[in-house]
């Protein structure tokens, strides 16, 4: 994959088929990419971010749970855009967008209910990170 047509590979030239060398640019090129993330603030809201942390004390597991808040855009995430193999259809699926970074396995809190992190995209060069998240069907977790 990547030629212009000329068999010359495009990563050995600057965007545009100039024919320029790469390597006579400093061998390095910059992308500027759009800062969205101005876009999201009106639609965020503080959303609760949990953390939940397992250890072991005394030979017992023992979960410790913390949590942090976060301006978030909480949407319903669109199931047929999901993996159609993997998901379970009587479960809530959300899509969480925000400025600071959400972990995979971290539980965001919505409604009364809690999600887990089940993917997560990095759009840092955009200025927000993507997440999707399934419905636990569990009690809510508690801070400890």
């Amino acid at each position: 994959m990547g030629g212009t047509g000329t068999g010359t590979p495009i990563s050995g030239l600057v965007s545009g088929g100039t024919g320029t060398p790469v390597a006579a640019l400093g061998g390095a090129l910059k992308v500027d990419i759009l800062d969205v993330s101005d876009a999201l603030t009106e639609w965020e809201r503080p959303t609760i971010i949990k953390t939940v942390t397992e250890t072991t004390v005394n030979f017992q597991p023992v979960e410790a749970v913390t949590s942090r808040i976060q301006n978030c855009v909480v949407q319903v995430a669109e199931k047929e855009k999901l993996n159609p193999a993997t998901i379970d259809w009587s479960l809530e699926y959300i899509m969480v967008h925000s400025r600071k970074g959400i972990e995979m396995d971290e539980l965001i809190e919505d409604e009364g209910r809690d999600f887990i992190v089940i993917d997560r995209g990095s759009w840092r060069g955009y200025g927000y990170t993507e997440s999707i998240a399934v419905e636990t069907k569990r009690p809510m977790v508690m801070v400890t």
